[in-house]
């Protein structure tokens, strides 16, 4: 008898999607971004992976909620008290389990940061010391103005929380941050643990569909296979054995060899013969060819599906609801 995390996506497929923002339990996309201050900080590679929790604060700097938020020192606070060891403006008895960005993602200028133009609410700059990032391509900085659409920003201020296991939740304008910090799962502790999401896009026919979901390792041991079983309506599809992957740029499959917390999207066989509300659900188990070292952490998603568009996106609020489930193998 195993536990299992539930992932129910109730969906819908049409020509675009509408996410009002990235859904809570998400894969945070990584980024490489410039600071101020000309550094450069990786989200994955200097942080998350490094067992930081990290707070985003994507704010425009015309936006009032976002000056109220921002001097209301909550982020400020969290990283003084928190924040990495040795970086300006944080504590000499700070936990070290923190990090904290604010993005400026509407593509005005240090400038207007600084509390010049744009309609800005004030000198964002003073006394702020954790990074500020300027998506202006004028600034010399170099950081992506598409950064905001990624990250599936429709308001301002929209504020992420990221675990150190890469997922995000969006936590609004959350004052005791701190607090936060316990709800991200503990780090890898297993040899062998394999975790899965859907990916947000699939590809859909008349009566079938090709879904893309992610496979994250969160083992100690590398991975290098999984198991994947299909079922409709819960009638099973052949199980999956995936242990390779497409490499684009070396145009060949290349063996599965994922590192701690590393992730990799998996095409999955196309489901035919569908009609409107089948139920698919998607089960990963067997890391490595063995039991599952934390069974209570594997994921099975679900989800219904309303055909009818080709190349077709997840469309509408994307629902991720997480819940004890206990199935019977």
């Amino acid at each position: 008898m195993n536990k299992h995390l539930l992932i129910t996506l109730i969906t819908l497929f049409s020509f675009q999607s509408l996410f009002a923002q990235l859904p809570n339990g998400s894969i945070a996309p990584n980024f490489e971004l410039t600071d101020l201050n000309s550094v450069t900080h990786k989200l994955y590679e200097d942080y998350t992976d490094l067992g930081y929790t990290v707070f985003i604060d994507f704010s425009a700097v015309w936006c009032g909620p976002c000056w109220s938020y921002h001097t209301s020192h909550a982020l400020k606070d969290v990283y003084e008290n928190h924040g990495p060891l040795g970086h300006p403006g944080v504590n000499a008895s700070t936990t070290n389990d923190v990090m904290v960005f604010f993005i400026e993602g509407d593509e005005n200028s240090e400038t207007c940061l600084g509390g010049t133009g744009c309609g800005t609410q004030g000198d964002w700059i003073t006394g702020t010391p954790y990074p500020i990032i300027c998506t202006d391509a004028n600034s010399g900085f170099g950081n992506p103005a598409s950064i905001a659409s990624t990250w599936a920003i429709s308001g301002w201020p929209t504020v992420y929380q990221v675990c150190p296991d890469r997922t995000l939740q969006s936590i609004g304008q959350a004052q005791s941050l701190y607090s936060l910090v316990n709800a991200c799962l503990p780090p890898p502790s297993f040899n062998d643990d394999a975790r899965s999401f859907m990916n947000s896009s699939a590809s859909s026919g008349c009566s079938s569909i090709e879904p893309v979901i992610t496979i994250q390792n969160y083992g100690l041991n590398n991975l290098t296979e999984v198991t994947i079983d299909v079922s409709v309506n819960g009638s099973p599809l052949p199980s999956m054995l995936f242990d390779e992957y497409w490499d684009n740029n070396t145009n060949q499959y290349e063996p599965l060899n994922l590192t701690s917390l590393d992730m990799k999207d998996v095409v999955l066989n196309p489901i035919t013969d569908l009609v409107n509300g089948d139920v698919i659900t998607i089960d990963v188990s067997m890391p490595n060819a063995t039991v599952d070292s934390d069974p209570l952490n594997n994921q099975l998603i679900s989800f219904v599906v309303d055909l009818g568009f080709n190349n077709a996106y997840w469309d509408g609020d994307l629902s991720i609801t997480v819940s004890g489930s206990t199935n019977t193998n």
